[in-house]
C-alpha cells in the first residue's frame, strides 16, 4: 500500500490520523476504510467529524454472493439432470441398435446358409 493510501487524516485534527479499519456490516463485510480517529458511541451519541473514506471499490455482499453461489448450484443441477437424460436416452438407443445389428447379423448368418 502506497503512503497515500494508507493513511488518512480527519477533518477535525489535521495531527489526528485516520486509522485503517475493516467493515463487518451485512453490507460491506471484509470491505476496508479510513474513519475518525476520534469516533467514539455511547448509546445514542456519536462523536466523531465524519471523515470517512473507503479503500476498497464496491464489492457485492456476502450474502449476495452466497445466493448468486446457490442460483449457480441449482443451474448445474439443472443442467446435469439433462444430461443424466441425454445419457439415460442415448444407452437405450444404444441397447436398441445393438439388438437391431444382432438381428441382421442373425439374418445374414441364415442366407449363408441357404446358399
Amino acid at each position: 500500500m502506497s503512503s497515500s493510501s494508507s493513511s488518512s487524516s480527519c477533518y477535525c485534527s489535521s495531527s489526528a490520523p485516520s486509522p485503517l479499519k475493516m467493515a463487518w456490516t451485512d453490507e460491506n463485510v471484509g470491505r476496508r476504510f479510513f474513519g475518525c480517529s476520534k469516533y467514539l458511541k455511547k448509546g445514542d451519541f456519536v462523536f466523531h467529524c465524519k471523515h470517512f473514506r473507503w479503500v476498497d471499490k464496491s464489492f457485492p455482499t456476502l450474502r449476495d454472493r452466497v445466493w448468486s453461489m446457490y442460483a449457480e448450484i441449482d443451474a448445474l443441477k439443472e443442467k446435469n439432470e439433462e444430461f443424466e437424460i441425454t445419457v439415460s436416452n442415448l444407452m437405450k438407443k444404444s441397447k436398441k441398435d445393438e439388438e437391431l445389428i444382432l438381428q441382421w447379423k442373425t439374418k445374414a448368418q441364415d442366407l449363408e446358409k441357404e446358399v
